[in-house]
C-alpha cells in the first residue's frame, strides 16, 4: 500500500473514531455506574449458594472492561488529536475537499464538488492530490507520493 492510500484510509477512519471516541467515554461512565450499584453492598450481600462471589466477580469484570476502555480512549484520543492537527495545517479549501471526498464521502461527491465549484472533474481530483499531498507531509512529515 502506497502513502496516499495510507494517507486516505486515515481519512476514512477519522468520522467513526470521532463517533468512537464519545462512545468510549459513554460506555465507561455506564461501567463506573454499574460497578457504584455492584460494589455498594458487598460486605452486606454475599453470593448465594448457587453462585458463590457471582456478584465480585461481576464487579471484576466491569473494573477490567473499564480498564480497556479507558485505553481505548486514550489511544482513540490521542489518534484523533494528530489528525486534527494534521488537517489544522491544511487551508480551509483543501480541508473540505478532503472531508467531502474521504471523510464524509457520499455518492457523487467528486461531481457535486465540481459543480459547487464551477470546475471541471479533473481540476477536482488534480486539487484533492495536493490537499492530500500536504497532508501527508502534516501528518507523517516528508513523505514522498
Amino acid at each position: 500500500m502506497d502513502v496516499r492510500e495510507l494517507a486516505k484510509d486515515r481519512l476514512r477512519q477519522y468520522a467513526p473514531k470521532a463517533a468512537a471516541k464519545e462512545n468510549l467515554a459513554d460506555e465507561i461512565q455506564e461501567l463506573q455506574y454499574r460497578r457504584r450499584s455492584l460494589g455498594g453492598g458487598m460486605q452486606e450481600v454475599p453470593g448465594g449458594k448457587k453462585d458463590p462471589g457471582g456478584r465480585e466477580n461481576m464487579l471484576l469484570g466491569c473494573i477490567q472492561r473499564q480498564n480497556i476502555l479507558e485505553e481505548e480512549l486514550y489511544l482513540t484520543g490521542r489518534w484523533l488529536g494528530r489528525m486534527d492537527r494534521a488537517l489544522n495545517a491544511l487551508t480551509e479549501p483543501e480541508r473540505e475537499l478532503l472531508g467531502r471526498l474521504y471523510i464524509y464521502p457520499v455518492k457523487g461527491s467528486a461531481e457535486r464538488l465540481a459543480e459547487d465549484l464551477g470546475v471541471d472533474l479533473k481540476t477536482v481530483y488534480r486539487r484533492a492530490d495536493h490537499a492530500l499531498r500536504r497532508f501527508t507531509a502534516a501528518i507523517w512529515g516528508s513523505v514522498e507520493m
